[in-house]
């Protein structure tokens, strides 16, 4: 985080290159640390465009509300991990968000749990969503993750429980690194 953030100052809007400098960054320091599967992403309120790189994180899922109906998008992958092997491929990603959609990042640890599809942990994350589509981005936040923790009965996570809820307002002006 502190690399990515340093690099945020230097490299500004350009995700790529300040990617490119944090990999350089790592594999330099010979940490031995593994592939990091990351998410980073500049919002522009004023614009309401949110610029990404999805480096082999969970996809994003945004949820466009349109008067005709819902619809569910997910930003998938645009590359390989952090310090992976190959050459860095990442595509910076981008799209228009709408004041009535909402974009959901959450780790790995929010959609754990013990079922037998595979996607359970999603499907019950994007049910809870659906049923507060009219609370504010932070009450939504809290409700993941207190869901998730019921759902988990108690039972430690394996990896972290995090969620970011962005739900675009009207523009203020401004630009926020996820």
């Amino acid at each position: 985080q502190t690399l990515l953030r340093s690099r945020l100052y230097v490299y500004g809007d350009d995700l790529r290159e300040m990617l490119e400098s944090v990999e350089r960054a790592v594999v330099a320091a010979e940490s031995g640390m593994p592939p990091m599967r990351l998410f980073i992403g500049r919002y522009d309120a004023s614009a309401r465009r949110l610029v990404y790189i999805n480096a082999d994180y969970l996809p994003t899922v945004l949820l466009s509300n349109r008067a005709e109906g819902s619809q569910t998008r997910r930003l998938t992958r645009t590359g390989r991990p952090l310090a992976g092997d190959g050459p860095a491929d990442w595509i910076v990603g981008e799209v228009e968000l709408r004041r009535r959609d909402l974009l959901l990042l959450f780790s790995p640890g929010l959609v754990e749990c013990e079922g037998a599809e595979e996607n359970s942990g999603e499907n019950r994350v994007l049910g809870a969503v659906l049923g507060s589509e009219g609370q504010s981005a932070q009450a939504i936040a809290q409700r993941l993750l207190r869901e998730a923790a019921e759902a988990a009965g108690g039972k430690k996570p394996t990896s972290e429980r995090s969620v970011i809820v962005l739900r675009p307002a009207s523009p203020q002006g401004g630009k926020s690194l996820l």
